[in-house]
């Protein structure tokens, strides 16, 4: 059952991503109205917590969305100046860029391990590992679905 909840998790959010997304930002603002509105009921499903550990999953899943949109907010708004720039991204920008990317990509990865601390405390190492293991899935999709939406750079012409 767990696994058929998180394919259609990953479903879900590709298929919102590539039909009704025109631009990166449009892409973004659907991540987010999915995961706020949808996601925090995907993860409960896929986690089968009782009502006590769902009281206590509850409080840190929602500080962990709220700081999550930041960190999707910057990636967003990166990839959407990296495919902007294409043919005329030059040494200074493309460095900015990509290492912008590779931070949020650092702080992402940070965030995460701060709540699957914070969740290992409240209901078990197990549990939380499930939560970081169907987000790890679910961003994994996303980050495709952006990705495949993303010109490739134009060949240096010099």
């Amino acid at each position: 059952m767990k696994k058929s909840i998180l394919i259609a998790a990953i479903a879900m959010v590709a298929f919102t991503i590539n039909t009704r997304a025109q631009s990166f930002k449009d892409e973004l603002d659907v991540v987010q109205t999915v995961w706020g509105k949808n996601k925090k009921q995907i993860t409960l499903d896929f986690l089968q917590l009782s009502p006590e550990e769902a009281a206590k999953f509850g409080p840190i899943y929602d500080e962990y969305l709220e700081a999550r949109k930041k960190v999707t907010m910057v990636r967003g708004e990166a990839m959407q100046t990296f495919a902007a720039a294409n043919a005329q991204l030059d040494d200074a920008t493309a460095q900015k860029l990509v290492t912008t990317l590779m931070k949020n990509n650092d702080n992402l990865a940070g965030l995460q391990s701060k709540t699957f601390k914070k969740l290992s405390k409240a209901l078990s190492p197990v549990k939380a590992a499930q939560w970081w293991q169907l987000e790890s899935y679910i961003d994994a999709e996303i980050r495709a679905a952006i990705l495949g939406e993303l010109p490739l750079l134009e060949p240096v012409k010099k």
